[in-house]
């Protein structure tokens, strides 16, 4: 893991939309393909699609009334399952609203933000628009992604004008995650910092424990509704944080932000236990079968604690166009800076078959990139 934070100065006057990833219509007319023929290995969704109560909850939503502006029924629902307090949580238009609240909140051109990379982007650009400055610490492919909290330690203790630091875990794209009781020692040594730790992967891991039943004075917890649930189109998840940060997130809201049906959805879905863990238990076979299957064929995938894994290769931006025109996407990585790794979901494992198949004729001719990723029976979860 880099051990110097690079700085990134904020230009308020001047800013762009994040890469992220999903099919993007628009780049797909561009190859003259259609959207509904499409495999989708680049959303990393569960891929068996929502519970049929979540369908039977949108459909019975009265489009004629205004949503529940503070999400009360959601609350409920959220707080029962988790078994925290209702009133420590605060539902927004998906985990980026909450992002952009807290950037709001929190940063300025005084106050700026460390982000552990390679990550999810939006927290760049969050605190960007909000006027701070980010830096980084940077986990590297040749340690197979791991994360040194020692390193994160040095970089916040070094920092005076620090405010929040953003910590995925497990992370995106990386798929590796930071042992409970290490964030719980960061966040006790720096109190005067606030850490968002962004669970939106949480459910699709086995190793990673969560802080939702951890209360600090400067812990933020997001959770994505949207990734597990597959309701992605209706843009859905949730912060637990204490009364303080809460009071000054919700003062920031867009009034009405969460609409009804996905309000109905994400009830639905909460309750649906018994869908969802059946559903989990068969994308965790699907994923072993497709990385067993990838690895048979002298393909050499990353360790991953979730759903999602990188695979090392010479030239992702020109794999991914190549599978597109079969009929398949793929993440490549260049968006968090790493230009020789594609990011794959795992969906049905029919359709793994046949990616597997098209990258091995892909990739047969073309030597692996190098690097030494950790075997995949060793996942360096710490």
């Amino acid at each position: 893991m880099k051990r110097v934070s690079s700085e990134c100065m904020s230009d308020r006057s001047h800013h762009t939309e994040a890469v992220h990833g999903g099919l993007d219509p628009s780049e797909l007319a561009r190859y003259g393909v259609a959207i509904d023929t499409m495999l989708d290995f680049s959303s990393n969704l569960l891929p068996f699609g929502p519970a049929p109560s979540v369908r039977r909850a949108v459909e019975s939503v009265s489009l004629d009334r205004y949503p529940d502006r503070d999400c009360n029924q959601l609350r409920d629902a959220i707080a029962k399952r988790y078994g925290v307090d209702r009133e420590t949580l605060l539902v927004g238009n998906g985990c980026s609203e909450l992002i952009h609240l807290v950037a709001s909140a929190f940063v300025d051109s005084h106050r700026h933000t460390l982000i552990v990379g390679p990550t999810f982007t939006e927290y760049q650009r969050a605190t960007r628009i909000a006027g701070g400055t980010v830096r980084f610490v940077t986990a590297e492919a040749n340690d197979g992604f791991a994360v040194d909290v020692d390193v994160i330690d040095h970089a916040v203790s070094s920092q005076t004008s620090l405010k929040v630091v953003w910590i995925c875990n497990p992370n995106n794209p990386t798929g590796q995650s930071v042992a409970k009781s290490d964030l719980v020692d960061l966040i006790q040594r720096h109190p005067h910092v606030v850490f968002v730790v962004d669970e939106s992967y949480i459910e699709f891991a086995e190793n990673t424990e969560s802080l939702l039943d951890t209360e600090h004075e400067n812990l933020v917890v997001l959770r994505s509704m949207t990734k597990a649930y597959c309701i992605a189109g209706l843009r859905l998840g949730f912060a637990k944080l204490p009364e303080n940060l809460h009071r000054t997130l919700r003062g920031r809201r867009i009034p009405w932000s969460v609409n009804s049906i996905a309000q109905a959805a994400g009830v639905a879905a909460i309750q649906d236990v018994a869908y969802y863990n059946e559903a989990m238990a068969r994308l965790q076979d699907a994923k072993q079968d497709f990385l067993c299957k990838l690895t048979a064929r002298s393909l050499t995938p990353l360790a991953s604690d979730t759903g999602f894994f990188l695979l090392p290769v010479n030239d992702a931006s020109e794999i991914r166009k190549q599978l597109i025109a079969q009929g398949m996407v793929v993440r490549d990585c260049h968006s968090f800076g790493l230009d020789n790794f594609l990011r794959i979901a795992v969906l049905a494992p029919s359709h793994n078959r046949r990616l597997v198949a098209a990258l091995t004729r892909l990739l047969s001719n073309s030597p692996s990139p190098n690097l030494t990723p950790p075997s995949l029976r060793d996942p360096r979860i710490q």
